[in-house]
């Protein structure tokens, strides 16, 4: 009878012990869902640990926009953990390869390559699950982030990005009136075209906030 017992109160210890991980683990996948959602870059990479990371900006790089995710399951080992999400996808930029800056009407050195993502590839409620891996870290006992994955961006949020790199840069071009800025004359043709794909998505599938696990 005590053996029953003291297996009983193992058991219950390990689900309180559990559960608090699984709602720590949910936490985290949901901040950071959802700074890539608002395209808050600063506060994606504060949620990401792995020195394999490629950092690059929202604007310039591949990116999927999406118009919703949610949490589907979470499986947690010890200090490694793993959650599936589900995305509503709307569209993608692709990587173009470039001999020299794109739109600039002179080219850097020979042989200089250069990749910018500016092919959209329009997805029509293309469902799609991905699974991210975590991994608590001492001393914080924090979760954080280790897997790699193209950002999950919504539209609205990638077009607030690129309006903003176009206004800075027409600025620079208002600073520097009367020089030759070629490089930054061909970023604001590349943003501003950019930008019309952007606007071209059917409205309907755009959306400013995600939605939210419920599981």
């Amino acid at each position: 009878m005590k053996t029953v017992f003291m297996c009983v109160m193992l058991l219950v210890s390990t689900a309180m012990c559990e559960e608090p991980n699984t709602e720590a683990v949910r936490a985290r996948i949901n901040d950071f869902c959802n700074s890539e959602f608002r395209g808050d870059q600063n506060k994606q990479l504060g949620l990401m640990k792995n020195s394999s990371f490629d950092v690059g900006n929202f604007d310039e790089m591949p990116v999927d926009l999406v118009r919703s995710y949610k949490v589907i399951s979470i499986d947690i080992e010890g200090d490694l953990a793993s959650a599936v999400v589900e995305y509503d996808l709307i569209g993608r930029f692709k990587n173009v390869r470039y001999d020299g800056f794109p739109g600039a009407k002179s080219k850097f050195d020979k042989g200089v390559w250069i990749d910018r993502a500016d092919k959209l590839e329009i997805l029509h409620y293309a469902k799609f699950r991905q699974t991210l891996s975590l991994k608590r870290y001492k001393p914080d006992n924090k979760w954080y982030i280790v897997s790699l994955q193209t950002p999950k961006l919504s539209a609205s949020a990638l077009l607030d990005l690129l309006a903003k790199e176009v206004n800075m840069d027409k600025n620079t071009l208002s600073r520097n009136k009367g020089q030759s800025l070629p490089n930054i004359e061909a970023l604001i043709s590349w943003n501003e075209h950019k930008i019309k794909m952007i606007e071209g998505l059917n409205s309907t599938v755009m959306s400013t906030k995600p939605v939210p696990s419920r599981k």
